[in-house]
């Protein structure tokens, strides 16, 4: 999916970590839209929209924002070859939208065991080019594990199992939360795999959007591989 952006700065940060043999993919994709915008373009288009329900084959997380009174409505938009795209109405944005607008999310982008298909790619592409992004997880994967005690850099961690998280790290502009896990353990590998994700502020169409470059290579001259 990187291959598809016009313009990718990520080009050089990999280029300098080529040694550290990391591999940089995108994982999920956000956007703000009016909720008649999409509905009508889903329409004109290959989509459905199914709301999600106790039984719905989706994430447990995308479900736990449901009974958890995160968000107060969620469907499901089912594309071609993919299913992993959901509308939701987060209480804020309704709020601050007289509830008119929604949250678009397309994630689960970037997994080793199942690459997304050609066509799947081309109609998420679309969906965020048409729409925009306003955020994405940057999916940075390592045979290694990262040096996770050095994260105390960017403020305090919080961890759940296997998974450390810091929201709103300090000392960084565009990126909003930090995540490193096992990869492997968490998805029943087979071989040793780390996963670090940056969820990132942008703007712009998806080929056009905009990478902090620079944060990225700090965090990474930071967190080197142990």
């Amino acid at each position: 999916m990187m291959k598809m952006m016009k313009n990718n700065p990520l080009r050089s940060v990999s280029k300098n970590f080529i040694e550290k043999r990391l591999k940089f993919s995108i994982d999920t994709l956000r956007t703000e839209v009016r909720k008649d915008t999409f509905i009508n373009y889903c329409k004109r288009s290959s989509c459905s929209i199914i709301e999600v329900k106790k039984n719905t084959p989706i994430s447990i997380n995308a479900k736990r924002k449901i009974f958890t009174k995160e968000v107060t409505s969620m469907h499901q938009i089912q594309t071609p070859n993919f299913s992993n795209v959901i509308i939701s109405t987060p209480h804020k944005l309704n709020q601050e939208s007289d509830y008119k607008k929604c949250r678009l999310t397309a994630f689960g982008l970037s997994q080793p065991d199942k690459p997304l298909r050609d066509e799947a790619t081309e109609n998420i592409i679309k969906i965020f080019n048409k729409f925009g992004v306003t955020s994405f997880d940057l999916a940075i994967d390592s045979e290694a594990p990262f040096n996770t005690s050095l994260l105390s850099y960017f403020g305090v961690s919080v961890q759940c199992l296997n998974t450390i998280y810091i929201n709103e790290p300090l000392n960084l502009s565009y990126i909003a939360k930090i995540k490193h896990y096992d990869k492997a353990y968490k998805d029943n590998l087979p071989n040793p795999l780390y996963r670090l994700e940056l969820t990132i502020k942008t703007s712009g169409k998806f080929e056009d959007m905009f990478i902090p470059a620079e944060e990225i290579s700090q965090i990474l001259e930071i967190l080197k591989i142990r």
